[in-house]
């Protein structure tokens, strides 16, 4: 998404006020340079101060707008345009003033009663009233009566209450009478997948693949064992997500489903939720941008998973947990620029030449010895400091553990679990890449004023700055601790966020289900799988906030699982993807379709173009259908055919084999166009032909592709998909 007019302008402002001084500027912006030293030279400049000041549209809730919306609603309820109404009765409930929310749930239709004079939020509880008469006519009792009881506890006048009672009375009339069979106009289907065999040491991992690193490639990666087509290797909730701002209306801003009767957020217009145990578990985070929510999302999608990541954490947590994080690092780093001198002394030992005066040659050794054994002293220190320090964490592990026998609560025990759990969480995501080195400083700069102005958006806020429950204006040292987080947190959403998607299949299946992206979210392992143009596997959303990773083909011992990073890589050249990885992510992809400069897909193949018969063989760039092989049988099958006997290959019925499962593939697709979800068998055999086609056929090949394509929209069907009613289908 673009960035907001307001930003541009403002860091138009900016870099024009600069002026003659942005050369100077920029040279306290390098990949050297820490987030701290660059964040806290940006927060001296007077000029980020007067220009970057972004403005903050009316956050509250608005009872005139409310009452326009609700009087709209009941126009279009009247003409019998449901659709329309159940929307403007959405926007009234949004907009309409709100009880504070509960810490738990206080009823059977998970609200709290509204405190107060009745009529205090007599415009909520209209609205509610008008949402159940649209629920009723399109036949969707359970939430009407949930809306009449939401009325009802939010002081829908008395003197109509016995309308609202005897709808509900003919709600369970109505739902005693259909015995259940009343179509839905919005189902959600989710499927959250088991590892077949699991990482003892992460369920939720599969033991196929094993993480490992490389100077090169940093932290990645690999399969420990030939890994098949549609095998899932890794399950995962996303830390920190957000939703596109056209679906902020119409889905959960914590699970980022679909929901045709969301509850609104107490304090703000602009965010719903699907449920009130949605609504507690994203308080935490949304307390924090809630007044600031008018100017957070024409910002980019990357900044508010960024910010997210950061209000997930208190500030007092933030500074402790930043503390140990720091320190971590220092020691690495230390442990790290050790080994590179002790290195570099061997090679200029190794390099050294004879000759010259015995004087000289017994000082150059005299001196080496010195060094020799400051070393070996700063390395029995080292190992002294490691020593207390492992001492340290151990007898803090103790009493930790020692503290959950003694406790006799068992919520402080659970308390005690989740923070640690928390810090886990927050560790994995703070350790996120940033590629911070391959940044110009003009980007940093840049970088710089977003978390700038996300700083002081939380200032504004007034929901993270907070001491004893109280907000405060954050000394210049705290303001700078928060900012240079978040620039962390922001060039490492820059380069990790993954985009997220839900199908949609209508009722009646007269549209093709479709794939539609929703959001944005950042998981700490998901970011460790290095990006390829021809990816090994791909990310699927699963409902709730899990992503699921699945092999999109056969990946052998030994070899990189990667992911595709851009949405529909195989449909550009490689000119153009290298750009975009350039400007987005800092580096140039080498993979091996880029390094052969392999041709770009410029649509996903329809169905009956790739299934014709002369073309299900053929491969891009190859000859004519008349001149073309006859299969896609890869060249070494051309080797003796001793070597193939031992695998049980039968090279006269390769090309006979393929022809069958392509046949069978094409009888799947015919199917997928008519179920909204594929059945286990349908997906087995797109993965047996995907398998078939890795061992014999040429790459790059059409139907290889389709195929992978298939596999991926399949399971994506698989995990979540929402079936809706065809005239709510969008």
């Amino acid at each position: 998404m673009a960035e907001s007019q307001s930003f541009v302008r403002c860091f138009s402002s900016f870099v024009a006020r600069l002026d003659d001084r942005l050369p100077e500027v920029e040279q306290h912006f390098s990949g050297e340079c820490s987030e701290e030293d660059m964040f806290s030279y940006f927060w001296g400049l007077q000029e980020a101060h007067e220009c970057l000041v972004l403005s903050v549209p009316e956050t509250l809730k608005s009872e005139s707008s409310a009452v326009t919306y609700r009087t709209r609603g009941n126009t279009l309820y009247r003409c019998k345009n449901l659709k329309e109404a159940l929307k403007s009765f959405n926007f009234s409930i949004m907009f309409a003033p709100h009880p504070p929310a509960p810490s738990t749930a206080a009823s059977s239709c998970e609200e709290a009663p509204a405190n107060g004079t009745p009529a205090a939020f007599e415009t909520l509880a209209l609205a509610y009233a008008n949402r159940s008469a649209v629920m009723f006519e399109l036949r969707q009792y359970e939430e009407c009566m949930k809306d009449v009881e939401l009325a009802i506890l939010h002081g829908y006048p008395e003197a109509s209450r016995c309308k609202l009672l005897a709808r509900k009375e003919r709600c369970v009339a109505k739902r005693k009478e259909e015995g259940g069979t009343t179509e839905r106009l919005l189902t959600t289907h989710q499927h959250f997948p088991a590892i077949a065999t699991a990482d003892p040491a992460s369920p939720r991992r599969s033991d196929a693949i094993t993480l490992s690193h490389s100077p090169e490639k940093g932290r990645h990666f690999l399969a420990n064992r030939e890994i098949q087509p549609g095998e899932l290797l890794l399950t995962e909730e996303s830390y920190s997500s957000c939703l596109l701002p056209e679906f902020l209306p119409s889905h959960c801003s914590v699970c980022l489903t679909r929901c045709l009767t969301p509850l609104p957020c107490p304090c703000c217009p602009y965010v719903t939720f699907c449920s009130s145990k949605c609504r507690s578990k994203g308080r935490k985070s949304h307390v924090a941008e809630c007044r600031v929510m008018g100017a957070l999302i024409p910002l980019p999608s990357p900044w508010r998973v960024a910010l997210g990541i950061l209000t997930r954490v208190t500030l007092p947590r933030l500074k402790i947990w930043l503390r140990k994080l720091k320190e971590e690092e220092q020691e690495a780093s230390a442990s790290l620029s050790k080994m590179s001198a002790k290195t570099k002394r061997q090679g200029e030992g190794d390099g050294e030449g004879g000759g010259g005066k015995m004087k000289e040659e017994r000082e150059t050794k005299k001196q080496e010895r010195k060094k020799q054994a400051e070393a070996e002293e700063e390395e029995i220190n080292t190992n002294r400091r490691r020593k207390r320090e492992k001492a340290k964490k151990k007898k803090e592990k103790k009493e930790r553990e020692k503290r959950l026998r003694d406790t006799k609560d068992q919520n402080e025990v659970s308390d005690l679990q989740d923070e640690e759990k928390e810090e886990a969480l927050y560790k994995a995501a703070f350790h996120a890449v940033t590629n911070k080195s391959k940044h110009s400083p003009s980007q940093l700069l840049h970088a710089c004023a977003a978390a700038f102005c996300l700083t002081k958006l939380l200032e504004v806020g007034g929901g993270f700055f907070l001491e004893n429950d109280m907000p405060f204006t954050p000394c210049e040292e705290e303001a700078v601790l928060v900012g240079a987080t978040l620039l962390r947190h922001l060039l490492a959403a820059k380069c990790n966020a993954f985009t997220i998607a839900e199908v949609n299949v209508p009722s009646s299946r007269a549209a093709r289900p479709r794939p539609v992206t929703v959001g944005v979210g950042l998981s700490p392992s998901v970011a460790l799988f290095n990006h390829s143009c021809s990816p090994s596997s791909f990310l699927t959303h699963c409902g709730g906030g899990v992503q699921a990773l699945t092999a999109a083909r056969t990946i052998p011992p030994g070899q990189e699982v990667t992911i595709d990073y851009l949405i529909g890589s195989r449909g550009r050249s490689a000119a153009s993807r290298q750009s975009r990885f350039l400007s987005q992510y800092g580096f140039s992809c080498s993979c091996d379709a880029c390094a052969r400069d392999r041709p770009a897909y410029p649509r996903l193949p329809d169905y009956a173009d790739v299934l014709s018969e002369d073309g299900l063989l053929r491969r891009p760039g190859s000859a004519s259908p008349s001149s073309a092989p006859s299969s896609p049988v890869c060249p070494r099958l051309c080797q003796a055919k001793e070597g193939f006997d031992g695998l049980g290959i039968d090279l006269a019925r390769v090309p006979h084999k393929v022809k069958e499962a392509v046949s069978r593939y094409k009888d799947v697709l015919q199917r997928c166009q008519d179920a909204a979800t594929p059945s286990e068998a349908d997906l087995r055999t797109v993965c047996d032909l995907i398998h078939l086609l890795d061992v014999h056929a040429q790459k790059p090949s059409s139907l290889h592709l389709a195929a992978q394509l298939t596999l991926e929209d399949m399971t994506l069907r698989r995990f979540l998909h929402a079936e809706i009613k065809d005239e709510f289908y969008y």
